[in-house]
């Protein structure tokens, strides 16, 4: 099997989303989940992105030994074995993970300071998706356990994948408002305990 890519296509679509988000004061991490290829997200990073997201430690590690310098893991590890290796992977390049428990702040903890290295850690939120997250309410307190470990809290995560598909612009406009009002909610969880957010 290979992978054909209209080249003039791929470079017009990365360059038609990073006009997009540079016209609106957006920082741009697209998901490189999708393509999973370092060489499209140097491409993506070239035209102006801050970095990219994954999903799973695997792509991190693939992706930074590509050359990527800033990676989002967009999900959650609990497991001590690969939050060891994450921890080593973020001594050679600037890495983020989602939270999403107190298990995970602990573990995480645990493991940054065997290696001795530091990443950024964003509270994700559950707004609607119903997968992952805190509620809103409990945003704060986490967001208070991942500073009272010395970690570096970066912000909120939230996502609501299910509402692109909602099959009318109502519903979606309807589910995407709740989400906002949601992560609203848990930003001012985050800041009633002090954490600038």
């Amino acid at each position: 099997p290979a992978l054909v890519v209209d080249l003039d296509a791929l470079e017009r679509n990365i360059e038609r989303m990073a006009a997009y988000a540079r016209g609106r004061g957006m920082r741009l991490r697209p998901h490189a989940k999708t393509h999973k290829s370092a060489a499209i997200a140097g491409l993506q990073v070239a035209a102006g992105a801050v970095g990219v997201c994954v999903q799973k430690l695997d792509e991190a590690q693939a992706l930074a030994d590509g050359g990527i310098g800033d990676i989002f893991v967009s999900n959650q590890i609990v497991d001590p074995a690969k939050l060891a290796r994450l921890a080593a992977l973020a001594g050679r390049t600037k890495l983020a993970l989602a939270v999403d428990s107190a298990l995970g702040v602990d573990r995480l903890a645990q493991a940054l300071r065997a290696a001795g290295t530091m990443l950024d850690v964003f509270v994700e939120v559950d707004v609607g998706h119903g997968r992952c997250g805190v509620a809103p309410t409990a945003a704060g307190a986490l967001a208070h356990q991942v500073v009272s470990h010395g970690l570096r809290f970066a912000g909120l995560q939230a996502y609501h994948g299910r509402a692109q598909h909602l099959r009318l612009p109502a519903e979606r406009d309807s589910a995407i408002r709740h989400a906002v009002a949601l992560a609203r909610a848990a930003q001012a969880s985050v800041t009633a305990t002090g954490i600038t957010c």
